[in-house]
């Protein structure tokens, strides 16, 4: 009974603080129906802090065509970061996603809309997106896949593969088609906080 109420008091002290609304706090929620802990992921606790942005994106491609995103991020002296997710799907045999970092661009292309995922606070995004620059040098390429097998989804699982993206750098998502009529989906995912949230 004494290694019971011990592991509960552990427990609560390991939750306590983890789930907070509002302003820091060391209560533990819990559901008033059935007293369950309510816990959440610190990337959920940023939807409710309304710092949590997505967009989307949908194009068909033909074999051995492009999609392009330019993804700048915020002014380093906002000390708001970028904690990437990006995932995608495709109806092609093979296509490539790849993310590159410190990109040059002669035309920054079309701006793409980037909502909140919280629909009541609704602030706007530090970061800015754009599809098809005209891209001048990709920089250093720092993720690469290829998803070969037909409307497999592919990308960052959050969590493991989260990317804490460099403040006011050039990023660019790219997808390339390995077969022709492939339709693409890719969404780019992340909140903007600080360096160790």
């Amino acid at each position: 009974m004494k290694l019971k109420i011990l592991f509960i008091s552990l427990l609560i002290i390991l939750i306590a603080g983890c789930t907070t609304h509002g302003p820091l706090t060391n209560e533990v929620q819990a559901n008033i129906t059935n007293n369950a802990v309510i816990t959440q992921t610190y990337s959920h606790h940023e939807i409710h802090e309304g710092h949590h942005y997505y967009l989307d994106d949908k194009v068909t491609l033909g074999n051995g065509a492009n999609r392009d995103i330019l993804l700048i991020t915020p002014a380093c002296n906002l000390t708001r970061y970028v904690h990437l997710l990006a995932e995608g799907t495709s109806n092609g045999i093979i296509t490539s996603f790849a993310l590159y970092e410190n990109v040059t661009y002669s035309a920054i292309g079309t701006i793409e809309p980037i909502h909140n995922r919280n629909r009541v606070l609704n602030y706007v995004s530090l970061s800015s997106a754009y599809v098809n620059p005209t891209i001048t040098n990709t920089g250093l390429i720092i993720n690469d896949e290829h998803w070969g097998i037909k409307e497999k989804a592919g990308g960052i699982i959050r969590d493991t593969n989260e990317i804490l993206l460099n403040c006011d750098t050039n990023y660019l998502i790219r997808i390339t088609s390995g077969e022709t009529s492939n339709l693409v989906n890719i969404k780019l995912d992340w909140y903007e906080n600080g360096l160790e949230e």
